[in-house]
């Protein structure tokens, strides 16, 4: 099997992919309501905005999530012929915006 790294190569193998708010139930001390927003994404729109050589491991800090502006995103990839989503883990060198 190979290595997939970039959103060119995902979207030539077929995965799709989606993303789920990583906001949780407090800030601080302070106790808030978590998000639970959850989307599925265009992998075509992806690439044709980030670029077939963006690496998977960044799309994770390039998003917010557009219900309550949480910058913590978790990026999940369905893998044709797999039955549960994979998770790429962020670059430990995640830039902020």
């Amino acid at each position: 099997m190979a290595v997939i790294e970039t959103l060119g190569e995902a979207y030539s193998a077929g995965w799709g992919v989606r993303m789920k708010c990583g906001r949780g139930d407090h800030r601080g001390i302070v106790k808030i309501d978590p998000c639970r927003f959850e989307a599925t994404l265009s992998m075509q729109t992806l690439v044709a905005t980030r670029g077939r050589a963006f690496p998977l491991a960044r799309l994770a800090s390039r998003l917010r999530c557009p219900n309550c502006g949480e910058d913590r995103i978790h990026v999940l990839f369905d893998v044709p012929g797999s039955t549960v989503p994979v998770f790429v883990p962020e670059s430990p060198y995640r830039r902020r915006a």
